[in-house]
Parts: structure tokens; sequence; C-alpha cells
């Protein structure tokens, strides 16, 4: 006798086969008119069945990946994977289980494994953004750096208001030496969220990559406006001054490379000992 996982799993194959092959079969059966209207109520009890036992098995899934779900919201990343590798186990073909263990996946690094379970949701389940969206972060990490564009290219075309999601494509264009491109995803990611200081800071990157220097200080200013003891910032505005003022330290120059030392850049000791005597 088949255990329940072992029902779940070939209700769910054939499922899909019943469901869209069922109507033209009674259609079929009632024009020939060779069966009796007692073996049509017969196949629909049984189809009926087929349908209450599939729909018990989804039930069964979801609860484990609503479980998943709250773990996850807690940070718990590693007690999610087990419970989804059951739901997988009750169905293989929940693309919500594979999705939800492959983000678990990217929260502790584990990036290959991620990728694999996320190609498998894909492959179930194409229209969400968030399934592309978490692969191409993996395939980033990865170094896998046109397959993750590509990935970005497919969430974005999905949902095109999420501005996290022009965010890091713009740093990974910033990444290939690809100014142009940056600066177009990075100017979208502002003007979906207008608070988020790495957006300024990429685009001030990128507009450096292109000798734009001056465009670099105001969308470094920017980004210190928005948060004025994020060191980094302050080290790279000192450093684009400097370049501009001929390597001539000024009061201004000398006072960004020690708020940068403060906000826990350590870099900024060597210039600051450099220019600032």
């Amino acid at each position: 006798m088949k255990s329940k996982n072992q029902s779940c799993y070939f209700l769910e194959a054939i499922y899909s086969t019943i469901n869209d092959g069922f109507t033209k079969k009674i259609k079929m059966l009632t024009k020939k008119t060779i069966h009796s209207f007692t073996r049509i109520i017969c196949l629909l009890t049984i189809f009926s069945a087929f349908l209450f036992m599939a729909s018990s098995c989804r039930q069964s899934v979801k609860k484990y990946t609503e479980n998943a779900k709250v773990l996850m919201s807690k940070g718990k990343f590693e007690e999610a994977i087990p419970i989804l590798s059951t739901a997988i186990k009750k169905n293989s073909n929940s693309h919500e289980a594979y999705s939800l263990r492959g983000a678990a996946y990217l929260e502790i690094d584990k990036f290959e494994k991620a990728k694999k379970d996320l190609d498998k949701a894909i492959k179930l389940h194409k229209k969400d953004y968030r399934y592309f969206y978490n692969r191409a972060k993996a395939k980033k990490t990865l170094k896998e750096y046109q397959a993750a564009i590509e990935d970005y290219n497919k969430a974005i075309e999905l949902n095109q208001s999420n501005a996290d999601m022009y965010l890091e494509r713009g740093q990974l264009f910033l990444t290939l030496n690809k100014g142009n491109e940056s600066i177009k995803d990075l100017n979208q990611a502002v003007m979906l969220n207008a608070s988020e200081k790495m957006a300024y800071f990429n685009r001030a990157e990128a507009h450096y990559l292109l000798h734009e220097l001056k465009d670099a200080m105001t969308d470094l200013e920017k980004c210190l406006r928005l948060d004025e003891k994020f060191g980094k910032g302050h080290y790279r505005l000192a450093q684009i001054s400097l370049e501009i003022n001929k390597n001539k330290a000024n009061r201004d120059i000398c006072s960004h490379l020690k708020s940068a030392i403060n906000g826990g850049c350590p870099e900024a000791k060597e210039l600051i000992n450099k220019v600032c005597r």
C-alpha cells in the first residue's frame, strides 16, 4: 500500500493531465453516446475524489511552507531548510518550497545550493520575480555576472517598482566597468527610493568611472546627508576632492578623512597622515 507521501506524489503527477483532459473526454463520450449516463457519473465521482486528495496534499505542503516562512522571518534559516525539504518530498512540484529553500540557502551563503533550488522553482513557475531576483543574487556572488544580469533583467521585467533590483544591477554594471548602464539603473533606484544612501554612493562611483568628478562629489554629498557617519562615503569624498585639488589638502578634506576614520574606514589613516600633517 502506498504511503501518504507516495500518494501525494502520484496524485500531483497525474493531476494536471486529468484536469486538462477530463472535460474533453466527457464531451467525446457524450457526443459518441457510447457510454451511459451512469458511466459519466462514475467518472465524475472518481475525478472529484482525485481533486479532493490532491487538494489535501497541497494543503499539507502549505502547512510546511507557512511554518518555514515564520522561521525565516525570525532569521532561523537553517531551521527552515529541513522543513522545506519535507515539503518538497511531499510535493516535488511545489515551486514555492523550492524558492523558499533557495532563499534560505542564500541567507546562509550556500550559493550553489541556492541556485540549484531556484533553477527548479523557475522551471516550475516563471511568473514570480522573486525567483529570478534571488537567483541573480546567487549568480552575482558566484561571479556568474552575465547570467546574473539576465536574471535581473527578467526580475525587473516582471516587477518594475523594486528599487533594490535596480540598485543591485547598477552595482553589477559598475563591477563590469559599464558606467553609463550603471548610472541609468541607479537613477531609477533613486527615483523609486530617494532615501537609499548606497544608490547615491554607487552612482558617484559610476560618475567617477566616467571621469565626471563634480557629479561624483555631488552624489557623495547627498549620500552623506542621508548618513553622516558613513565612513566610506567620507573617504571617497576626500579622495576625489584631493584629485580635483591636485593633491593639496584643505580643512574640509582633512575633516572628511577624520570622519572616515571615526566611521570605521581604516584606509583613511594612511591618507590623513600623508596629506594632513
